[in-house]
């Protein structure tokens, strides 16, 4: 069990049953990779909208969703809306460092087993330090099988 770092697309990742990634508490979905999740997994925008927007107390927590396509024999897989900004824009990072830790011990607890796989969450339009995620990326979820992707490499 590790964590791993690839460059390359997450969501054109095979092997990964369980795609977690950061959201603001605005039921937005409308940049980043939350908008292509949205648009490749339509069920986690779906569950992010089913929240009430702008309630602080989704800072630090997770919504889950099963996106297994039956039809091609999936039964488990998962997306997981991780709440670790309040708000959004580029003008300030809006990464929560606390609700980053928080969501992926929640994540750790809620779905135990599967193999992980993420954005370098925080880091691009939350404006969050990588050295800072991945510190806490490898202290929660480290004992797990964890690969963090990005487009732009590391």
């Amino acid at each position: 069990m590790s964590v791993s770092y690839v460059k390359g697309d997450l969501l054109k990742a095979t092997g990964i049953n369980i795609l977690v990634h950061g959201c603001d508490c605005f039921c937005t979905m409308g940049s980043g990779i939350a908008k292509q999740i949205a648009k490749t997994y339509p069920q986690a925008e779906i569950v992010d909208k089913a929240t009430t927007r702008g309630n602080r107390d989704k800072l630090g927590t997770i919504t889950i969703v099963n996106v297994a396509l039956k039809e091609v024999g999936e039964t488990n897989k998962w997306v997981i809306n991780a709440y670790t900004q309040y708000s959004y824009g580029t003008d300030k990072q809006n990464l929560d460092y606390d609700a980053l830790r928080s969501c992926l011990k929640m994540l750790d607890k809620e779905l135990p087993n599967g193999t992980i796989g993420m954005p370098k969450m925080g880091c691009g339009l939350g404006l969050g330090d990588w050295e800072v995620v991945k510190l806490i990326i490898e202290e929660e979820l480290g004992h797990r099988d964890v690969t963090v992707f990005s487009l732009e490499g590391f």
